[in-house]
């Protein structure tokens, strides 16, 4: 908690992020989780950003 996420692009630009919340699960078969659910598109903008 609390921590900067510092990504430096090859262009010089840095994207940073401090981590503000977390949250903890036992993967897709915990039905709290929203990898729980086909097609939630909170896990497909997840999956997007991971790829900046």
């Amino acid at each position: 908690m609390g921590k900067t996420l510092v990504r430096r692009f090859r262009d010089g630009r840095e994207l940073r992020a401090q981590i503000t919340e977390t949250e903890t699960y036992f993967g897709s078969d915990d039905l709290a989780s929203h990898a729980s659910k086909p097609g939630n598109s909170q896990v497909a903008r997840n999956m997007e950003a991971e790829n900046l």
